[in-house]
C-alpha cells in the first residue's frame, strides 16, 4: 500500500470564508482532544485474542499516551472505540487499559463496531450514564460552546452481526452482516434522534451560544483511494439540521486518516456559513490511504494518511484554534490554524 501525506498547511480560514481577526476571537477557552478508531483486540480464534499489533496496525498506545499525559478539559472519542466488536469484556480488558485514567473527562459516541452483537450493550455497560443509554446521543456546554454528541449508527438503522464459522470449516474465519434494525433508529425527519436534535438546537440558539460543535462517527464527506469523493447519505438529514441552525464544526471518525474540509453546505458547495468538517480516524487501528495527490478533492484543505495522532481544539469565545498532534514515532505532519464561529 502506498501512503501519501498531503498538504502541510497552517491557515486562518478557508478561501476567506471568515473575516476579522481569527486569533483574537478564538482566544482562550476549554481545550479538548478528539480522535476515533482506537483500541484493537483483533483475532480469529474463539474467543478472539488481543493482537500485539504491527508497525502499521493496532497501535493504540501511541495516541493513548498523548491523552493520558496532557490536561484536556474533555476527551471526545469519535466512535469505533474498541475493535473488532465492542463487547463489555473487551472494553473492561482493553479500552480501560489505555484510557481508563481519563474516564472522568471522556465524552464518547459509538461507531459501527460498538453495534456488533447487542445494540451497543458493551459500550453502555462500560460507560454507563456517561454514554447516555439507550440512544447514545446527548449534549452539554463547554465554556461558551454548545456541544452535541450523536449516534450516527442510528442513521443506518441497523447493526453488524459477527458470524463465526465452525472449527471444521477451514475455508473462512468469519464475516459480518447486517442484522435487525435498531429500535427507535433512523435519522430521517420525524425519527427519534432527529426530533431530539431539532429540539436541542432550538433550545440552544446562536443568539445564546455563538459557537456550536457536533460530533459523531460517520462523516458526510470523506475521501479514500477507492472512493475519491464519497458521501454518506445516511447522515444527510441530521447534517441538514446542523447546517440550518448554524453549527460551526463537525468532528467524525470512521475513515482511518485525517481530513480537514473547508466550510461546506450539506450538498458539498462552498459556503462561508457552512460547516467545517474534521475527520480524525487516526486513533491507532490502521491507516486508510487517501486518493493520490492529484485526485484529492479540492475542498479538502489538509489531509494525511501516514500518522496516528489526534486533533486538539481550543474553544474560544468567538472561534476556535485547531492543531494536529502527531503521536510519537510517527511521520511528522502539521496542520494548525484558527476559525471563526458564524
Amino acid at each position: 500500500m502506498i501512503l501519501i501525506a498531503f498538504v502541510v498547511l497552517a491557515s486562518s480560514c478557508a478561501d476567506g470564508a471568515h473575516s476579522g481577526n481569527p486569533s483574537a476571537r478564538a482566544g482562550s477557552g476549554p481545550v479538548i482532544a478528539a480522535v476515533g478508531d482506537l483500541v484493537c483486540a483483533f483475532g480469529t480464534r474463539t474467543p478472539p485474542h488481543h493482537s500485539p499489533g504491527t508497525a502499521d496496525r493496532c497501535q493504540p498506545e501511541k495516541v493513548a499516551r498523548i491523552i493520558r499525559h496532557r490536561d484536556f478539559r474533555a476527551f471526545l472519542p469519535l466512535g469505533d472505540l474498541q475493535y473488532s466488536y465492542g463487547s463489555a469484556w473487551r472494553f473492561f480488558k482493553y479500552w480501560d487499559r489505555y484510557y481508563g485514567e481519563v474516564r472522568s473527562t471522556t465524552r464518547p459516541v459509538p461507531g459501527n463496531h460498538e453495534g456488533y452483537n447487542g445494540l451497543f450493550m458493551g459500550y453502555f455497560a462500560y460507560f454507563g450514564d456517561r454514554a447516555h443509554p439507550p440512544g447514545g446521543y446527548y449534549s452539554y456546554d463547554l465554556g461558551s460552546w454548545h456541544v452535541i454528541a450523536l449516534n450516527s449508527q442510528m442513521c443506518r438503522n441497523r447493526v453488524w452481526g459477527l458470524h463465526v464459522h465452525r472449527p471444521s470449516d477451514t475455508t473462512s474465519t468469519g464475516y459480518t452482516h447486517w442484522i435487525n434494525p435498531i429500535p427507535g433508529g433512523g435519522c430521517k425527519p420525524g425519527d427519534r434522534m432527529w426530533r431530539w436534535l431539532r429540539r436541542d438546537l432550538d433550545r440552544h440558539p446562536n443568539s445564546r451560544y455563538p459557537c456550536t460543535l457536533a460530533y459523531f462517527h460517520h462523516p458526510l464527506f470523506r475521501a479514500s483511494r477507492h472512493n475519491i469523493n464519497q458521501r454518506d447519505l445516511d447522515v444527510l438529514p441530521i447534517y441538514r439540521l446542523l447546517y440550518r441552525h448554524g453549527v460551526d464544526v463537525v468532528l467524525n471518525g470512521h475513515t482511518h486518516n485525517y481530513e480537514r474540509w473547508e466550510p461546506l453546505d450539506p450538498l458539498g458547495n462552498r459556503d462561508p456559513n457552512g460547516i467545517t468538517e474534521f475527520i480524525v480516524g487516526t486513533g491507532g487501528d490502521s491507516y486508510q490511504p487517501l486518493p493520490r495527490a492529484g485526485d484529492l478533492p479540492k475542498k479538502i484543505d489538509a489531509a494525511q494518511d501516514t500518522s496516528y495522532g489526534l486533533l486538539r481544539l481550543t474553544l474560544g469565545a468567538g472561534g476556535y484554534h485547531y492543531r494536529w498532534i502527531t503521536a510519537a514515532d510517527q511521520p511528522a505532519f502539521r496542520d494548525i490554524g484558527t476559525g471563526l464561529c458564524h
